[in-house]
């Protein structure tokens, strides 16, 4: 096989291509990585809220017993 002009300009295209195939899948995947990001953090938020009701909840429940017991 030779090598010629033809060839050469062939394989730069494939390359070129490849490289912008390439660079188009990380910024897919880094705004995807950004949404799961953007996920987990209201995830946690709503951990943090149902936190502060089961304190709320359970401090409820000592106030009840606390009135209960001076009865």
């Amino acid at each position: 096989m030779s090598i010629d002009l033809k060839y050469l300009e062939n394989e730069k295209t494939t390359l070129t291509n490849d490289f912008e195939n390439t660079k188009l899948k990380i910024k897919e995947t880094e705004n995807a990585l950004a949404r799961l990001k953007d996920s987990l953090n209201a995830v946690f938020g709503a951990i943090q809220q149902n936190d502060k009701m089961i304190k709320l909840f359970n401090d409820s429940n000592k106030d009840q017993a606390k009135k209960l017991v001076q009865v």
